[in-house]
This record gives structure tokens, sequence and C-alpha cells, in this order.
């Protein structure tokens, strides 16, 4: 029996499994591997500049709404209120319904929670002055209660006290590169707001009285020191020999004494909420309905007309106990449509105001030398007062520039 050798094929050991990937798929996935990296990267970044943008954001609206609410706070009513008692205050009320007004019109802000606090003797503790919650609500903070913001909230650790002793120009250093950075960058761009705001009310204060500068404060957007044209009542007041008066009395004594007698013009002025467009030597003009008008302007000029002559007539007889010279004073007032605003250059600018309406009411002033009165004023402002005032008609004058004579009347006193 022919036996047959079979020759056993010689072939490579093969594993349990084995998976074979074409090329173009290996780049395809590779490419896919870094697309997908690179997205990541790049939404990664897209939300850390959305999330600063949308904090940065949200941030200056905050500080909008939060410095509109400082600055119509009265700081020494706030400063008094300590006692829970004090809850149910004139003060304490006013407070509340404003944070409640800003969060009621800021409600795109949705603000969960406006409250004012002030700074302890302990540091890092605080205590919650007026909150806008109600108070009957779980979230309320009454007056007096206090919270410890040390552990935190790191961002207000330092500034408090600074802050709270009115110095604006305290920053908050920057350290980190998160919420609590975005955070202190907000805290000091409000407090660069809040310098800038304490700025313009001490500009203020060199014209307007503190009411007339928290209404422009009040109204950020409105450019009130822009040259328009608009209906003013003008005051002038002048002290009558006042030259021959300061040839009597040595120098420094005149000085002082003008000095004072500026100061009470200026604060009568001030009370009845009128504008100081500037001195002239030693006279005063006044503007009431600039910058901003309350309605009874001709009103509030002749109330202070005649509040300016009670305060001479004490004054000069105050100055003749200490041996010097009694005086009077003559004051014109006139109304009608001006030009007022910032005036002046680059270097140097001054509100104030310009028109024939101004010059009738210098030329008034004049008036009471030649009429022996101490307030005149023009027809125009004479019919906005005539049942609030004791007048008499002085005269039909012809004012230069003005081909129709002018109509003046005597201030005798107020009704």
């Amino acid at each position: 029996m022919k036996k047959t050798l079979a020759k056993k094929s010689a072939s490579k050991p093969t594993a349990p499994w084995s998976l074979r990937v074409p090329y173009r798929v290996k780049i395809a996935a590779t490419m896919g591997v870094a697309l997908l990296i690179v997205l990541s990267f790049t939404s990664y970044t897209l939300y850390r500049l959305a999330s600063k943008r949308i904090i940065e954001e949200f941030g200056q609206k905050l500080i909008t709404v939060v410095v509109n609410g400082a600055q119509q706070i009265d700081g020494d009513s706030f400063a008094k209120m300590t006692k829970p008692s004090q809850m149910k205050s004139k003060p304490y009320l006013k407070v509340q319904t404003l944070l409640r007004h800003l969060t009621a019109v800021n409600n795109h802000i949705h603000l969960r929670y406006f409250y004012t606090m002030a700074p302890t003797d302990k540091p890092g503790t605080w205590r919650y002055v007026v909150d806008a919650a109600s108070n009957s609500s779980k979230d309320f903070s009454p007056l007096g209660s206090t919270e410890d913001l040390s552990y935190d909230r790191r961002w207000l650790k330092q500034p408090n006290k600074p802050m709270a002793e009115g110095n604006f120009d305290y920053r908050v250093p920057v350290t980190q590169n998160d919420e609590v950075g975005d955070l202190s960058k907000a805290f000091n761009q409000m407090a660069k707001g809040l310098k800038e705001r304490e700025l313009y009310r001490q500009q203020f204060g060199r014209y307007v009285s503190r009411q007339i500068a928290e209404k422009i404060l009040a109204q950020p957007d409105k450019a009130f020191w822009d040259a328009e044209r608009k209906r003013v009542t003008i005051l002038f007041s002048d002290i009558r020999g006042f030259t021959a008066m300061s040839e009597k009395v040595a120098p420094e004594v005149i000085v002082a004494r003008l000095n004072e007698y500026l100061t009470l013009m200026i604060d009568i002025v001030f009370q009845h909420e009128g504008t100081l467009d500037k001195f002239i030597g030693d006279a005063v003009m006044a503007l009431f309905g600039a910058p901003v008008s309350l309605g009874n302007d001709e009103e509030r000029a002749v109330r202070v007309a005649v509040d300016m002559q009670k305060a001479v007539k004490d004054l000069s007889w105050r100055w003749s106990k200490q041996g010097l010279p009694e005086f009077k004073i003559g004051i014109g007032i006139n109304t009608g449509n001006i030009v007022v605003g910032n005036i002046g250059s680059e270097k140097r600018m001054e509100y104030s105001a310009i028109g024939d309406a101004v010059n009738l009411a210098s030329r008034l002033e004049s008036l009471n030398k030649d009429y022996q009165t101490g307030i005149l004023i023009s027809e125009e402002t004479y019919k906005a007062v005539r049942k609030i005032t004791e007048t008499r008609f002085v005269d039909n004058v012809t004012v230069k520039g003005r081909t129709q004579p002018v109509a003046v009347y005597e201030v005798l006193g107020i009704r």
C-alpha cells in the first residue's frame, strides 16, 4: 500500500482577534479628535469671554443703580439710623421707598436683595440699615442686625472703612482672574463713579443749593450745563454807597464785612433753591429757573428779595453798633427768555446767563437809586406774583435797547 505523505504548509501564528483600519480612516479620526479639541477649547474660551462680558455688563448696571440710589440718600439722616425703633421713622421709610422704587424700575436686573449697610467697630462686621424687602419677608434684615462679611466677601474686607469715611480714591487690589476679580473691578468702577459724583456735587455747590444739586445728579443723562434758551427769573442786588463806605473803613475790615454780607445773601438764595450766577464786586446775580425750574421761579425770586432786605436791615443795625456805617441794598428782578449754560473757554468755564432780560434786571436794580426804592420788578415778573405780594406801580421806564417803555413795580412785602 502506497503511503501518501501530506506536507504541512507553514503559516504565521494569528492573534485571537485583529482590527485592520485603512489609512484614510486613521487620518479622518486624527482630524476629528483635533477638531474636537479645538472646538472644546474655543467653546471654553467663548464661555469665559461671554461670562466675563455678562458679569461686566451686570456690574455696570448694578453700579448705575447703586450710585443713583446712593446720591439720593441723605447722609446725615442715614448716619442717625441705628435703632430698630427707627424703622417707622420718616427718614427710614423714605430710603426704603427709594430702594423699592429702584428695584421695581430695574426689574430687568432681577434684584433679589437690595439693602444698605454701615460698618461697625468690629472689623469685618457690618450692620443692616434699610432693607428693600418686605418687613414680613424671611429675607428681611431689620435695622441694627449685623453680619460678618469677612469670610467669603474678601473684596469688601479692606475697602469698607475707607469708603465709609468717604475716601473714594481707594481701590481694591485685583488679584484673582475669576468672579471675585470681576467683582473687585466693578467695585473700583463704582468708587470711581462715586468720586466723580462727589466732585460734581461739590462743583454744583458753588452755584446751587443741595436740593437742586440732588435733582441734577438724579438725572445724569441730562446735560443741564449745556447752553440753552429758557425762561428764567433774574435777580440783581447791590449795596448802596459801598464805594464811599470802603473809603472810610480799613481794607481788611471791608473784606471781612463783605464776606459776611455775601455769605448771608447766598444762604438766602439757596434757602429758596435759587442759583448763584456770580458776584460782581459787592453785587449778587442769582437765577431762578436755571438749571432747573421748579414752576414758581418768580415767586421764589421775590421772596428772596424780601428776605434779603430783612436780613440787611438786621445786619446793618449790628454793624452800626460796632462803629461801622449803616447801609442799604437795591434789588432788581425781571423774567424773560435768556441763554443759560457753561460760557467761557476750555481753560475757564462758568455757568452764566446772557440776554436782554438779564440787562433789564440789572437796569431795574440801578433804578432803585432814582426812585428811592428797595425792590423793583418788571411787569413780566409782576404778572406772576401780583396775587401774593403787596406792590405799587412806580413808572413806565424806557430802557436802552428797547423801543417800548417797561412798566416797573415796587415790592412792599409778601401777603
